[in-house]
């Protein structure tokens, strides 16, 4: 049996990914969202590739010898609007919704980390993003711009969020 080590995995090129995996809906709100186009395995072909990783909760395609996280794979195949700054390493890919195992390319969007984290469960469960609580029952809004966290005051709710959203649109956040 060979193991594989870093001297012999052959990187993934992107004629791979189109010949070895095509996009399958079926398989997308829950599942990789890929279908095996060829596989060593005769018998796998059509049907869903990879397998949920508990661990991270991200469909995983292993192929060549490599990991890929189906998200990447789907982005891929589904020429996702920014893919390309995503293999440069200057953007990532997002999941919308939030659902970590929903690939489907509708649910896949190109965006930078700073963009990413809010987008984290912890920022849509309950309350939105830059609008914070304060002891005395009042709202805070407080926003990043440029790297810097800036404070636009303590307000009852509704007005917290009209302020909120006039300063995201006053800077374009």
């Amino acid at each position: 049996m060979k193991t594989i080590t870093k001297r012999n995995i052959r990187s993934v090129t992107l004629e791979d990914i189109h010949a070895t995996f095509e996009l399958a809906p079926e398989f997308a709100e829950r599942g990789s969202g890929l279908r095996w186009k060829t596989h060593r395995h005769k018998n796998r072909i059509g049907l869903m590739a990879g397998s949920f990783d508990a661990h991270s909760g991200y469909y995983k395609i292993k192929t060549k010898g490599r990991d890929y996280k189906a998200h990447h794979v789907v982005a891929t195949l589904s020429n996702l609007e920014g893919w390309e700054e995503v293999r440069a390493g200057r953007l990532v890919i997002d999941h919308i919704n939030g659902h970590r195992n929903d690939n489907r390319p509708s649910n896949l969007r190109c965006v930078t980390r700073q963009v990413n984290s809010q987008n984290q469960q912890r920022h849509r469960d309950g309350m939105i993003d830059g609008v914070h609580r304060t002891p005395s029952g009042n709202y805070t809004v407080q926003l990043r711009i440029n790297g810097v966290r800036r404070s636009f005051g303590t307000h009852p709710y509704q007005k917290a969020l009209l302020v909120r959203n006039q300063v995201r649109q006053e800077y374009n956040i």
